[in-house]
């Protein structure tokens, strides 16, 4: 198991996330297609991305990452995971997206529907931190996956 610091995504959403056999019976979460990742301290430096560039799918980027594309952060991966979390538990993203209106002004425009209006039946206290998560305005609440998991985890284990 490796750690990747530095790293930014820029394009986590489920059709990325891949399940490989670990052991008997477990399976492995991983992540794949690196084509638009960059080492944010990099960012702006290499040419790559160029200002007013944007890339990625819409359904799962905070609107930080389509005003800023090329200067992306960690934290719009750590947004886009709560995305892929509310699409796993709801098989709903987490705005309404609509045919004659263009995605990009969506994910400028929407703010993510709760996730109980979806289905109630989530817990009250997971739908409080994965509608936490999925705030992108002003800013955005988690910095790091690991501040996500850990609130994710207490949640867990509060019934409601």
């Amino acid at each position: 198991m490796a750690t990747a610091l530095g790293l930014v995504h820029r394009d986590l959403k489920p059709a990325n996330v891949f399940l490989v056999k670990s052991g008997e019976k477990k399976l492995l979460a991983k992540i794949g297609d690196y084509g638009l990742a960059k080492a944010f301290d990099l960012a702006g430096m290499s040419g790559l991305s160029m200002a007013g560039d944007v890339a990625g799918t819409p359904a799962v980027m905070p609107r930080q990452q389509v005003i800023q594309y090329r200067d992306a952060k960690p934290e719009v991966d750590v947004w886009a995971a709560a995305a892929m979390l509310y699409y796993m538990l709801t098989l709903h993203y987490a705005r309404d997206f609509s045919k004659d209106k263009d995605r990009w002004q969506t994910v400028l425009q929407q703010d993510a529907v709760p996730i109980r209006k979806r289905d109630k039946t989530i817990p009250a206290a997971l739908a409080a931190v994965i509608d936490a998560a999925l705030v992108d305005r002003p800013a955005l609440r988690f910095k790091s996956a690991k501040a996500l998991r850990r609130v994710l985890a207490q949640s867990m284990k509060t019934r409601s």
